[in-house]
């Protein structure tokens, strides 16, 4: 019976030791197309784009004053451990155990650190985006039409290449993902 104890207590030792390892590790975050995706709130249209090179745009429309506010981030982040059903292990501040359960149809789940790289906009006041360099630790859950950055869901959906081009130039960002930027 002690034989047991001890396979059992080092199967946990590195069971514990695999995910905080694992959790350490932090890579860039890309796509292999430009994904956009969209939601719609009372007074304004949010786009979200994600780059293949690493990049999140985030527009907010304000289509009644013909506006616009944009923020540019770097993203990386640590992908979760998917254990067994819906139950995924995540490194980060808010869940400090990390573990969370989502239901099946999740493709992958993160936590994501944004760093605001540059903004941009037209028409308004203040920028609702935050300084230069300011970072953000937000977990990311990816499904196959939406995407849920800190707890906000945003729908897969599609624009012209003209309308992508368009959202890119804001931020000096070349819309071919097989160029260099």
């Amino acid at each position: 019976m002690n034989i047991f104890k001890k396979i059992f207590s080092t199967l946990a030792v590195i069971l514990i030791i695999f995910i905080s390892l694992k959790s350490c590790v932090k890579v860039a975050y890309g796509t292999k197309n430009f994904s956009i995706y969209e939601r719609t709130e009372i007074s304004q249209i949010e786009i979200l784009i994600l780059t293949p090179s690493n990049k999140m745009i985030l527009i907010k429309k304000h289509p009644e004053f013909e506006a616009f506010d944009a923020g540019l981030y770097q993203i990386y982040g640590t992908q979760a451990t998917h254990l067994v059903s819906g139950l995924w292990n995540i490194d980060g501040v808010i869940n400090p155990f990390g573990f969370r359960w989502y239901n099946d149809n999740v493709e992958s789940v993160w936590q994501f650190y944004l760093k605001l790289e540059n903004k941009s906009g037209y028409g308004i006041e203040e920028s609702s985006f935050g300084d230069k360099g300011e970072e953000y630790d937000v977990p990311g859950i990816i499904y196959n039409d939406k995407i849920s950055i800190g707890g906000i869901e945003y729908f897969l959906t599609e624009y012209s290449q003209e309308d992508l081009n368009v959202f890119l130039k804001l931020f000096d960002i070349n819309a071919d993902p097989q160029r260099s930027e």
